[in-house]
C-alpha cells in the first residue's frame, strides 16, 4: 500500500500518460470531445489537483477527478473508432490479404522465375539468390500492403504524423531493398570463390573474404547514408564530421593493426607464399598455417608456432622453400692417401653408375661428381646432385638408398674412407721427408 509521497509520484505518473493520448491529435478533434468535457477538464487541471502545494493527498477528489478524466478519454475514444470503424476494418483486411499475397508472390518468384533461370544459369546460383531474396521480398510487399490498407485510416491524421509515416513506410521500403542486396553477395562470394579455385593458392579465399566483406561495409554505409538524408530527412552533415574526427583519432591509435592489415593485402597480392609452404625469413623456418588480416602463423621445424605481424612479413625478404623446383644433394667423399689414381678414377665411375640410374635423377639434371682437391687427410671426390622432388622426407629417402648403394660398392672395388688422422716424424730420423 502506497501512502505519502510514493502515491503522489505513481498517480503523476498516470496521469501523465492519460494527459499525453487526451492530447492526441486524433482523439482532441473538435468533433470528438464533447464542449462541455472540455470546458469541465482544462489540460492539466488533475494534475494540479493532485500535486498540492501542502504536500496531502485527498485521495477522494482524485479518485473522483480521475474518474472525470477517464470518461472524458473513453468516450472521445469511442467517437474516434465509432467514425473510422470502416478504415479499421480495411486496415485488418489488408493485412490478412497482405499476408496472402505476400506467401503468393513468393511461390511465383521461388517456383516460376528461378525455375526458368535454373534452365539457363548454375542451380547453385539460383538458389543463393531465392534464399537471398525472399525473405527481404516478404517484407518489402508486408510493408507495401499494410501502408495500403493503412492509407484511408492514415489521411484522418494531421499532415505533419501523416509525413513521419509516409517517410518511415519508404525507409522500410528502401532497407527491404538493400537488405536484399546486402544478402546477394552471396552469389558474388560464389562466383569469386570459383575463381580463387581455379588456383593452388590458398590466399585467394583470404582475398576473397576480405572482398566480400568490403562490398557489405559499403553497402550497408551508403544504404544508412542515402536513407538517413534522402528519406528521413536526417542532417548526416554533422555526423560525417565527427565521424571523421573518430576515425582520424582512431587511425593514429591503430596505426600498428592498420600497418598489419595492409601488410596482409600486399601478402595477398604478392603472394611470396601459400598456406603449407615451407619459408624462412629473419631466422624463422617454418610450414605457414595461417595467414589473417593481422598476423601471419608459421610452425616452426621443433613444432612451435610462431605469430608474426604481417607488416613485418609483407617487409621482410623472404625464402620460399617449398617453391624450389628440386632438393640439391651436395656431400664430399674423402679417400685415403695411398689410393692410386686408378683407384680414383674408378670411385668417380662407380659414383656415375649409382647416381646416374637413380629414380631420384633426372637426365635434365645429371649430377656432378669431379676429384676436387687434396685435403689435410684425404683425397676429396666431391658429389652434387639434384633429386626431382621438394618433398624433403622423399629426398632424405633416396639419400639414404644412395649412401647404402655407394657404401657396398666401395666396399667390393677395395676402397677405403679416410678420417682425420695426422703422421708425426721424428727430426733426426731416417724417413724423415726432409732427407
Amino acid at each position: 500500500m502506497f501512502t505519502g509521497s510514493y502515491f503522489k509520484i505513481l498517480i503523476f505518473c498516470i496521469l501523465t500518460g492519460v494527459s499525453t493520448l487526451a492530447s492526441n491529435p486524433a482523439f482532441a478533434a473538435g468533433d470528438s470531445v464533447p464542449a462541455t468535457a472540455q470546458t469541465e477538464m482544462p489540460k492539466g487541471r488533475a494534475l494540479a489537483k493532485i500535486m498540492n502545494s501542502n504536500g496531502n493527498c485527498d485521495v477522494e477528489g482524485n479518485s473522483r477527478t480521475l474518474r472525470q478524466y477517464w470518461e472524458n478519454i473513453s468516450n472521445s475514444t469511442g467517437d474516434w473508432f465509432d467514425q473510422h470503424k470502416f478504415n479499421m476494418l480495411v486496415l485488418f483486411g489488408g493485412i490478412i490479404l497482405t499476408l496472402i499475397i505476400s506467401a503468393i508472390v513468393s511461390k511465383i518468384f521461388e517456383h516460376v522465375i528461378i525455375r526458368r533461370l535454373a534452365a539457363k544459369n548454375n542451380p547453385v546460383v539460383n538458389d543463393l539468390i531465392c534464399e537471398a531474396v525472399i525473405r527481404p521480398l516478404h517484407v518489402m510487399v508486408f510493408t507495401i500492403g499494410l501502408f495500403m490498407s493503412a492509407l484511408p485510416l492514415l489521411e484522418s491524421l494531421p499532415p505533419a504524423v501523416f509525413e513521419i509515416v509516409f517517410r518511415v513506410f519508404l525507409a522500410m521500403v528502401a532497407g527491404s531493398i538493400a537488405w536484399a542486396v546486402f544478402r546477394l553477395t552471396t552469389v558474388l562470394n560464389h562466383f569469386l570463390m570459383e575463381l580463387a579455385s581455379r588456383t593452388d593458392n590458398n590466399l585467394d579465399n583470404l582475398l576473397v573474404d576480405l572482398i566480400r566483406k568490403a562490398v557489405r561495409l559499403t553497402i550497408v554505409v551508403i544504404s544508412v547514408l542515402f536513407i538517413g538524408q534522402s528519406i528521413l530527412g536526417i542532417n548526416i552533415t554533422t555526423l560525417l564530421a565527427g565521424a571523421g574526427v573518430c576515425g582520424l583519432a582512431l587511425a593514429f591509435a591503430a596505426k600498428d593493426t592498420i600497418a598489419n592489415f595492409f601488410g596482409s593485402v600486399m601478402i595477398i597480392v604478392d603472394k611470396p607464399f601459400s598456406v603449407g609452404d615451407r619459408v624462412k625469413f629473419e631466422n624463422n623456418d617454418g610450414v605457414v598455417e595461417i595467414v589473417g588480416f593481422r598476423s601471419t602463423r608459421i610452425r616452426s621445424l621443433d613444432g612451435h608456432l610462431l605469430t608474426i605481424p604481417n607488416s613485418k612479413v609483407a617487409d621482410a625478404a623472404i625464402e620460399n622453400i617449398s617453391k624450389r623446383p628440386n632438393i640439391k644433394c651436395a656431400y664430399s667423399l674423402g679417400l685415403t692417401y695411398n689410393t692410386p689414381p686408378e683407384k680414383i678414377e674408378r670411385a668417380v665411375q662407380i659414383l656415375h653408375e649409382i647416381l646416374d640410374s637413380h629414380e631420384s635423377c633426372s637426365k635434365d639434371m645429371p649430377p656432378l661428381i669431379c676429384f676436387d682437391s687434396f685435403k689435410d687427410w684425404s683425397l676429396n671426390i666431391s658429389v652434387i646432385a639434384w633429386h626431382r622432388t621438394t618433398d624433403w622426407k622423399l629426398s632424405r629417402k633416396w639419400l639414404q638408398e644412395q649412401n647404402l648403394m655407394i657404401l657396398k660398392r666401395f666396399s667390393e672395388e677395395g676402397l677405403e674412407f679416410a678420417f682425420p688422422t695426422t703422421t708425426s716424424y721424428l727430426a733426426g730420423g731416417s724417413i724423415h721427408p726432409g732427407k
